[in-house]
């Protein structure tokens, strides 16, 4: 696998078309509107030498055109989803997580007096 470089060898050129490529005007939008559907990591740009279009990839996961793309917009409403599950999820878990859940709140004084205060 090749590391993500801002540019690919000209000979690399042959393996990408106007399917899965994009336009050097098209590609800051998709990188601001976008992002990996598999990690929701952000996305690079990668210059083809000598081409007008660009590749657009996960530096993990690849090219947008193979394993596709969601908008951030839809990324963030499903961790805001994601964080509001957590509750429950500890709720239904209690044999796994109950030190976590279940721990008595200290005083202050208490907390002060178990850091050396």
């Amino acid at each position: 696998m090749l590391a993500l470089t801002n540019e690919l060898p000209r000979e690399l050129a042959k393996y990408y078309n106007d399917d899965n490529t994009f336009t050097q005007a098209e590609a800051p939008r998709v990188i601001k509107h976008y992002c990996c559907p598999v990690c929701w990591g952000e996305l690079s740009e990668i210059y083809i030498q000598g081409e007008a279009r660009v590749v657009i990839a996960c530096p993990v996961h690849g090219n947008v055109c193979d394993i596709g793309r969601i908008m951030k917009s839809s990324a963030a409403l499903m961790m805001e989803k994601a964080h509001f599950q957590y509750a429950v999820v500890i709720r239904n878990l209690p044999d796994l997580w109950g030190q976590f859940r279940d721990q008595p709140k200290k005083s202050r004084a208490a907390s002060l007096a178990e850091m050396g205060f």
